[in-house]
């Protein structure tokens, strides 16, 4: 269709949605920026495209979207959400107060959710500073806030994760699911939980109905990490083969994904292929996106140190 009309501005946006819901943000940001070439004022494509900048971590862009669509619509609730979103983020935090002040007056009915999503944000950034406890505190008055919803237990348990708290993270994960049954990004996390507590079977289990749901969906950033869950999991049954392929096919889902490296390099350390190891173990710390936990940033730099070690006396 397209190629047919290459200045239609309304299939480059449907496109865009497309991308986006299958969590490929650069191909949706591409086209979400054709959209306003074309349109400077197709404001829909600007909401979409600052919420893929948030996804990006490109923080400052998303800002500027957000305060374009404020100035042509200062009652907007979802421009002011997602701006006091992204102030969140980067640690505006007054700022980012003023603007759930005047959502309250815009759309006071929404105020929870408002709140609930500023938090949110908040939690993000504690997480990457590694502030946990900080973090936790905020995860639990979302929690008191909305009981009946899954946010603050996917947050909560994604801290705990962090922390390695694994059977506390397992909990609310559960929870997640209880209240949201199937959720393959939730399904993936518990899995993953699960083959580093050394709980293969149960593992798998998740692992495979998340990573059939990803498919299903197109979410290739879920199955990536997914797959990097069942390649230890794999490797904790001696299942190497299968372990092998897995790994593969998560590396060409997403190469920049440090996790599926460290868990490779944790598979090669335990195996005794030691300059694997440290070559694997090495790779995940160089990534960023999404870095690890602090914790796994410290085994993996203690285990490239004994990988080095027992390779040279090897």
């Amino acid at each position: 269709a397209i190629e047919l009309e290459p200045e239609n501005e309304h299939l480059f946006y449907w496109r865009g949605v497309y991308f986006l819901q299958r969590q490929n943000y650069e191909l949706a940001l591409s086209d979400f920026d054709r959209v306003l070439a074309i349109d400077g004022d197709y404001d829909d494509a600007r909401l979409q495209r600052a919420s893929v900048l948030l996804q990006l971590k490109r923080q400052a862009e998303a800002l500027e979207d957000y305060a374009k669509l404020i100035n042509k619509y200062p009652d907007d609730p979802n421009a002011y959400t997602g701006r006091a979103y992204a102030l969140q983020l980067i640690g505006k935090e007054r700022a980012a107060e003023e603007d759930l002040k005047r959502l309250m007056d815009i759309a006071p009915e929404q105020s929870v959710q408002m709140n609930v999503s500023a938090l949110s944000a908040k939690i993000h950034r504690l997480r990457d500073q590694a502030e946990y406890e900080s973090a936790i505190e905020i995860a639990e008055e979302i929690i008191t806030l909305v009981p009946e919803d899954s946010i603050g237990y996917r947050l909560r348990g994604g801290i705990y994760w962090d922390l390695e708290w694994l059977v506390e993270a397992y909990d609310d994960y559960t929870r997640v699911l209880e209240i949201e049954p199937e959720q393959p990004d939730v399904l993936s996390a518990r899995g993953q939980v699960q083959a580093e507590m050394g709980e293969w079977r149960p593992a798998l289990d998740d692992l495979d109905i998340a990573a059939d749901l990803s498919r299903k969906a197109g979410a290739n950033l879920t199955l990536a990490f997914t797959l990097s869950g069942k390649a230890l999991a794999f490797a904790g049954l001696d299942r190497i083969d299968e372990s092998n392929r897995v790994f593969e096919e998560s590396v060409k889902l997403c190469p920049t994904n440090p996790w599926v490296y460290y868990h490779r390099g944790v598979i090669m350390f335990r195996r005794g292929v030691y300059t694997e190891a440290k070559r694997w173990l090495q790779r995940s710390l160089e990534l960023e996106e999404p870095a690890l936990s602090a914790r796994k940033k410290k085994r993996a730099r203690s285990l490239v140190e004994q990988a080095a070690e027992l390779s040279e006396n090897h």
